[in-house]
Protein backbone atom coordinates (compact mmCIF):
# COMPACT_ATOMS: atom_id res chain seq x y z
CA UNK A 1 0.00 0.00 0.00
CA UNK A 2 2.89 2.45 0.73
CA UNK A 3 3.72 2.56 -3.17
CA UNK A 4 0.35 4.03 -3.33
CA UNK A 5 1.88 7.21 -1.74
CA UNK A 6 3.96 7.56 -4.83
CA UNK A 7 0.97 9.02 -6.28
CA UNK A 8 1.93 12.52 -4.15
CA UNK A 9 4.54 12.90 -6.72
CA UNK A 10 1.69 15.62 -8.42
CA UNK A 11 2.00 17.76 -5.76
CA UNK A 12 5.08 19.09 -5.80
CA UNK A 13 4.44 19.53 -9.94
CA UNK A 14 1.01 21.42 -9.47
CA UNK A 15 2.75 23.47 -6.77
CA UNK A 16 5.93 24.83 -9.33
CA UNK A 17 2.68 24.96 -12.28
CA UNK A 18 0.95 27.13 -10.18
CA UNK A 19 3.04 30.21 -9.15
CA UNK A 20 3.46 34.04 -8.22
CA UNK A 21 3.61 36.11 -11.18
CA UNK A 22 4.39 39.96 -10.66
CA UNK A 23 3.15 42.78 -13.43
CA UNK A 24 5.35 44.53 -15.40
CA UNK A 25 6.67 47.93 -14.11
CA UNK A 26 5.48 51.18 -16.24
CA UNK A 27 6.16 54.38 -16.07
CA UNK A 28 2.45 56.20 -15.73
CA UNK A 29 1.36 59.71 -15.35
CA UNK A 30 -1.98 58.76 -13.83
CA UNK A 31 -2.29 57.59 -10.30
CA UNK A 32 -5.31 56.28 -11.53
CA UNK A 33 -3.63 53.38 -13.53
CA UNK A 34 -1.65 52.09 -10.70
CA UNK A 35 -4.56 49.36 -9.96
CA UNK A 36 -3.36 47.57 -13.07
CA UNK A 37 0.24 46.83 -11.97
CA UNK A 38 -1.22 45.17 -9.14
CA UNK A 39 0.49 41.17 -8.06
CA UNK A 40 -1.62 38.25 -8.86
CA UNK A 41 -1.52 34.75 -9.19
CA UNK A 42 -1.29 32.39 -12.58
CA UNK A 43 -0.94 29.57 -14.19
CA UNK A 44 1.88 28.55 -15.81
CA UNK A 45 2.39 25.54 -18.75
CA UNK A 46 6.15 25.88 -18.10
CA UNK A 47 8.17 24.38 -15.62
CA UNK A 48 10.73 26.35 -13.87
CA UNK A 49 13.27 25.67 -11.29
CA UNK A 50 13.68 22.28 -13.03
CA UNK A 51 16.49 20.81 -10.22
CA UNK A 52 14.65 21.84 -6.94
CA UNK A 53 11.30 19.95 -8.46
CA UNK A 54 13.24 17.32 -9.27
CA UNK A 55 14.66 16.89 -5.13
CA UNK A 56 11.02 17.31 -3.90
CA UNK A 57 9.73 14.39 -6.68
CA UNK A 58 12.52 12.35 -5.64
CA UNK A 59 11.86 13.02 -1.68
CA UNK A 60 8.12 11.97 -2.53
CA UNK A 61 9.36 9.05 -4.00
CA UNK A 62 11.37 8.21 -1.24
CA UNK A 63 9.33 8.74 1.78
CA UNK A 64 6.71 6.14 -0.17
CA UNK A 65 9.52 3.80 -0.43
CA UNK A 66 10.06 3.80 3.58
CA UNK A 67 5.77 3.22 3.93
CA UNK A 68 6.07 0.21 1.45
CA UNK A 69 8.96 -1.03 3.83
CA UNK A 70 11.09 -2.91 0.44
CA UNK A 71 13.56 -5.82 1.28
CA UNK A 72 15.40 -7.95 -0.99
CA UNK A 73 16.66 -11.69 -0.85
CA UNK A 74 20.41 -13.08 -1.31
CA UNK A 75 22.19 -15.97 -0.85
CA UNK A 76 22.99 -16.35 2.69
CA UNK A 77 26.11 -15.86 4.05
CA UNK A 78 28.54 -18.67 4.06
CA UNK A 79 30.43 -18.08 7.55
CA UNK A 80 31.41 -21.12 9.18
CA UNK A 81 31.46 -22.04 13.03
CA UNK A 82 33.55 -24.08 14.84
CA UNK A 83 32.16 -26.11 17.60
CA UNK A 84 34.54 -27.18 20.16
CA UNK A 85 34.24 -29.26 23.53
CA UNK A 86 37.48 -28.48 25.43
CA UNK A 87 40.60 -27.83 23.63
CA UNK A 88 41.84 -29.03 20.11
CA UNK A 89 44.55 -28.33 17.66
CA UNK A 90 42.84 -28.58 14.43
CA UNK A 91 40.24 -26.08 15.79
CA UNK A 92 42.43 -23.41 17.25
CA UNK A 93 43.96 -23.12 13.60
CA UNK A 94 40.64 -22.75 12.27
CA UNK A 95 40.02 -19.97 14.09
CA UNK A 96 43.45 -18.20 13.28
CA UNK A 97 42.58 -18.91 9.88
CA UNK A 98 39.08 -16.74 10.19
CA UNK A 99 36.38 -19.06 11.25
CA UNK A 100 34.45 -18.24 14.57
CA UNK A 101 34.89 -20.19 17.70
CA UNK A 102 31.76 -21.43 19.80
CA UNK A 103 32.36 -23.57 22.92
CA UNK A 104 30.07 -26.53 23.13
CA UNK A 105 28.10 -26.47 26.96
CA UNK A 106 29.70 -29.52 28.19
CA UNK A 107 27.14 -30.50 30.80
CA UNK A 108 24.67 -31.82 28.41
CA UNK A 109 25.86 -34.20 26.13
CA UNK A 110 26.76 -33.06 22.96
CA UNK A 111 23.79 -33.98 20.73
CA UNK A 112 22.04 -31.76 22.99
CA UNK A 113 24.80 -28.50 23.30
CA UNK A 114 24.45 -28.71 19.33
CA UNK A 115 20.94 -28.62 18.99
CA UNK A 116 21.03 -25.61 21.30
CA UNK A 117 23.56 -24.49 18.69
CA UNK A 118 21.98 -25.84 15.64
CA UNK A 119 18.44 -23.16 17.21
CA UNK A 120 20.36 -20.14 17.74
CA UNK A 121 22.47 -19.64 15.12
CA UNK A 122 21.84 -17.92 11.12
CA UNK A 123 20.49 -20.06 8.73
CA UNK A 124 23.77 -21.10 6.12
CA UNK A 125 26.24 -21.00 8.59
CA UNK A 126 28.51 -24.22 8.05
CA UNK A 127 29.83 -25.94 11.67
CA UNK A 128 32.73 -27.90 11.92
CA UNK A 129 32.46 -30.19 15.05
CA UNK A 130 35.25 -31.39 17.56
CA UNK A 131 34.45 -32.97 20.75
CA UNK A 132 36.19 -35.78 21.98
CA UNK A 133 34.99 -39.71 20.99
CA UNK A 134 33.87 -40.74 24.18
CA UNK A 135 30.63 -43.12 23.75
CA UNK A 136 29.03 -41.52 27.03
CA UNK A 137 28.94 -37.58 25.68
CA UNK A 138 26.40 -38.81 22.99
CA UNK A 139 23.42 -39.94 24.66
CA UNK A 140 19.26 -39.96 22.85
CA UNK A 141 18.41 -39.71 19.39
CA UNK A 142 20.96 -37.91 17.04
CA UNK A 143 20.21 -34.71 15.96
CA UNK A 144 18.29 -34.06 12.66
CA UNK A 145 19.23 -30.43 10.75
CA UNK A 146 19.72 -28.89 7.51
CA UNK A 147 22.91 -27.13 7.47
CA UNK A 148 26.24 -28.22 6.23
CA UNK A 149 27.78 -30.14 9.25
CA UNK A 150 31.61 -31.36 9.88
CA UNK A 151 31.65 -33.57 13.00
CA UNK A 152 35.25 -34.93 13.96
CA UNK A 153 35.57 -37.04 17.14
CA UNK A 154 39.06 -37.34 18.89
CA UNK A 155 40.63 -39.58 21.13
CA UNK A 156 40.95 -38.56 25.05
CA UNK A 157 42.93 -38.96 27.40
CA UNK A 158 44.32 -42.91 28.28
CA UNK A 159 42.21 -45.79 26.38
CA UNK A 160 41.89 -48.12 29.44
CA UNK A 161 40.29 -47.03 32.59
CA UNK A 162 40.46 -49.78 35.68
CA UNK A 163 38.54 -49.36 38.70
CA UNK A 164 37.25 -50.44 42.37
CA UNK A 165 33.35 -51.10 41.36
CA UNK A 166 32.55 -52.19 45.05
CA UNK A 167 33.85 -54.21 48.29
CA UNK A 168 31.10 -56.24 49.75
CA UNK A 169 31.63 -58.20 52.87
CA UNK A 170 30.21 -61.90 52.99
CA UNK A 171 31.67 -63.09 55.84
CA UNK A 172 33.38 -62.27 59.00
CA UNK A 173 36.83 -62.31 57.49
CA UNK A 174 36.55 -62.35 53.64
CA UNK A 175 34.71 -59.43 51.04
CA UNK A 176 33.59 -60.19 47.37
CA UNK A 177 35.69 -57.15 45.50
CA UNK A 178 34.18 -56.18 42.00
CA UNK A 179 36.66 -54.95 39.59
CA UNK A 180 35.72 -52.60 36.71
CA UNK A 181 37.38 -52.33 33.25
CA UNK A 182 36.96 -50.44 30.37
CA UNK A 183 38.27 -50.18 27.18
CA UNK A 184 37.29 -48.59 23.62
CA UNK A 185 35.98 -51.85 22.66
CA UNK A 186 33.40 -51.90 25.54
CA UNK A 187 33.41 -52.25 29.36
CA UNK A 188 33.42 -55.93 31.64
CA UNK A 189 33.44 -56.87 35.39
CA UNK A 190 34.86 -59.36 37.60
CA UNK A 191 34.67 -60.75 41.33
CA UNK A 192 36.84 -62.24 43.09
CA UNK A 193 36.80 -63.04 46.79
CA UNK A 194 39.79 -61.58 48.98
CA UNK A 195 40.56 -62.21 53.00
CA UNK A 196 40.08 -59.14 54.51
CA UNK A 197 38.98 -58.24 58.17
CA UNK A 198 39.57 -54.48 57.39
CA UNK A 199 36.50 -51.95 56.46
CA UNK A 200 38.50 -50.71 53.72
CA UNK A 201 39.85 -52.66 50.01
CA UNK A 202 42.54 -50.08 48.23
CA UNK A 203 40.55 -46.54 49.40
CA UNK A 204 36.99 -48.67 48.42
CA UNK A 205 34.96 -48.86 52.22
CA UNK A 206 34.12 -52.64 52.37
CA UNK A 207 30.04 -52.64 51.93
CA UNK A 208 28.11 -54.77 54.45
CA UNK A 209 24.54 -54.01 54.09
CA UNK A 210 22.01 -55.97 52.62
CA UNK A 211 19.78 -55.13 49.53
CA UNK A 212 16.69 -54.45 50.56
CA UNK A 213 14.27 -55.54 47.45
CA UNK A 214 9.75 -56.00 47.70
CA UNK A 215 8.62 -58.19 44.99
CA UNK A 216 5.22 -57.28 43.79
CA UNK A 217 3.83 -60.37 41.64
CA UNK A 218 0.77 -58.90 40.93
CA UNK A 219 -1.28 -61.75 42.41
CA UNK A 220 0.68 -64.28 39.85
CA UNK A 221 2.05 -66.57 42.27
CA UNK A 222 3.98 -68.39 39.76
CA UNK A 223 5.70 -65.46 38.65
CA UNK A 224 6.93 -64.62 42.20
CA UNK A 225 8.17 -67.99 42.63
CA UNK A 226 10.19 -67.36 39.23
CA UNK A 227 11.83 -64.06 41.32
CA UNK A 228 12.10 -65.56 44.08
CA UNK A 229 14.15 -68.17 42.81
CA UNK A 230 16.17 -65.91 40.44
CA UNK A 231 16.82 -63.77 42.98
CA UNK A 232 18.20 -66.08 45.12
CA UNK A 233 20.60 -67.46 42.15
CA UNK A 234 22.12 -63.66 41.90
CA UNK A 235 22.95 -63.97 45.77
CA UNK A 236 24.87 -67.15 45.21
CA UNK A 237 26.63 -65.34 42.49
CA UNK A 238 27.39 -62.15 43.32
CA UNK A 239 27.75 -62.74 47.37
CA UNK A 240 25.84 -59.74 48.51
CA UNK A 241 23.03 -60.38 50.59
CA UNK A 242 19.76 -59.99 49.37
CA UNK A 243 16.45 -59.16 51.89
CA UNK A 244 13.37 -59.86 50.65
CA UNK A 245 10.60 -58.14 52.29
CA UNK A 246 8.24 -55.09 52.57
CA UNK A 247 10.60 -52.48 51.31
CA UNK A 248 13.26 -51.90 48.81
CA UNK A 249 13.61 -52.07 45.55
CA UNK A 250 10.28 -52.71 44.09
CA UNK A 251 10.52 -55.78 41.74
CA UNK A 252 7.43 -56.27 39.35
CA UNK A 253 7.13 -58.74 36.58
CA UNK A 254 7.02 -57.51 32.96
CA UNK A 255 6.19 -59.20 30.05
CA UNK A 256 9.91 -58.92 28.23
CA UNK A 257 10.94 -61.29 31.09
CA UNK A 258 9.14 -64.36 29.85
CA UNK A 259 12.01 -65.21 27.56
CA UNK A 260 14.57 -64.23 30.34
CA UNK A 261 12.79 -66.76 32.62
CA UNK A 262 13.05 -69.55 30.34
CA UNK A 263 16.76 -69.18 29.33
CA UNK A 264 17.79 -68.33 32.46
CA UNK A 265 18.72 -64.74 32.09
CA UNK A 266 16.33 -63.68 34.73
CA UNK A 267 18.92 -63.36 37.81
CA UNK A 268 20.80 -61.24 35.35
CA UNK A 269 18.09 -58.96 34.26
CA UNK A 270 17.39 -58.71 37.94
CA UNK A 271 20.91 -57.84 38.74
CA UNK A 272 20.70 -55.00 36.17
CA UNK A 273 17.51 -53.71 38.04
CA UNK A 274 19.13 -53.54 41.68
CA UNK A 275 22.72 -53.44 41.49
CA UNK A 276 22.74 -50.21 38.73
CA UNK A 277 26.22 -49.15 37.88
CA UNK A 278 27.42 -45.68 37.08
CA UNK A 279 30.16 -46.06 35.35
CA UNK A 280 29.82 -43.14 32.80
CA UNK A 281 32.85 -41.18 34.54
CA UNK A 282 35.09 -44.02 33.77
CA UNK A 283 33.32 -45.51 30.39
CA UNK A 284 36.06 -45.79 27.43
CA UNK A 285 34.24 -46.77 25.09
CA UNK A 286 34.17 -44.70 21.94
CA UNK A 287 31.58 -43.73 18.84
CA UNK A 288 32.04 -44.98 15.59
CA UNK A 289 32.77 -41.43 14.26
CA UNK A 290 29.89 -42.19 11.33
CA UNK A 291 27.51 -42.25 14.05
CA UNK A 292 28.70 -38.69 15.47
CA UNK A 293 27.76 -36.79 12.91
CA UNK A 294 23.69 -35.19 12.73
CA UNK A 295 21.56 -36.72 10.06
CA UNK A 296 21.50 -34.48 7.67
CA UNK A 297 18.39 -33.66 5.52
CA UNK A 298 17.69 -31.37 2.42
CA UNK A 299 16.95 -27.50 2.95
CA UNK A 300 14.20 -25.11 1.48
CA UNK A 301 14.40 -25.30 -1.94
CA UNK A 302 16.11 -22.30 -4.03
CA UNK A 303 18.75 -22.72 -1.46
CA UNK A 304 19.25 -20.87 1.96
CA UNK A 305 18.74 -16.87 1.38
CA UNK A 306 18.37 -14.34 3.73
CA UNK A 307 16.33 -10.90 3.79
CA UNK A 308 18.06 -7.43 3.50
CA UNK A 309 15.98 -4.69 4.62
CA UNK A 310 16.22 -1.47 2.45
CA UNK A 311 14.70 1.00 4.64
CA UNK A 312 17.80 2.20 6.39
CA UNK A 313 19.89 3.35 3.24
CA UNK A 314 16.31 4.80 2.12
CA UNK A 315 16.24 6.88 5.65
CA UNK A 316 19.72 8.09 4.61
CA UNK A 317 18.54 8.86 1.09
CA UNK A 318 15.57 10.97 2.18
CA UNK A 319 18.06 12.88 4.78
CA UNK A 320 20.33 13.94 1.95
CA UNK A 321 17.10 15.27 -0.03
CA UNK A 322 15.62 16.97 1.91
CA UNK A 323 18.93 18.82 2.80
CA UNK A 324 19.30 19.58 -0.79
CA UNK A 325 16.27 20.97 -1.35
CA UNK A 326 16.17 23.01 1.62
CA UNK A 327 19.57 24.51 0.38
CA UNK A 328 18.00 25.19 -3.28
CA UNK A 329 14.95 26.29 -1.78
CA UNK A 330 17.00 28.93 0.09
CA UNK A 331 19.25 30.16 -2.60
CA UNK A 332 16.36 30.46 -5.01
CA UNK A 333 14.67 32.53 -1.95
CA UNK A 334 18.19 34.71 -2.17
CA UNK A 335 18.00 35.23 -5.68
CA UNK A 336 14.57 36.92 -5.91
CA UNK A 337 15.26 39.29 -3.34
Amino acid sequence: MGLWAMAGIVIPVIVHLWKDRRGKVLRIGSVALLTGASRRAAWSPRLTELLLLLFRCLLVIALAGLLAGPYFFRPASRRKWVLVAGHNAVADSMVKAGFERHVLDTGVNYWDAFRRMDSISPEGVAFFVFTPDLLSGFAGNRPVTTREVHWEVYPAGDSVERWVEGVYRVSADSVLVTRGVSRPTGTSFSRERVALRADRFEGVAVDTAAVAVMVDDGGDVRRGRQIRAALKALEEYTGRRIRVGASGTVVRWRPEWDEAAWDGRLPVVLGELIFPRGVSDKDRRVIDPDQAEPVQVAGPAGGVTERVDLRPLLWVIVLVLFVLERIKAFRNGRQKT
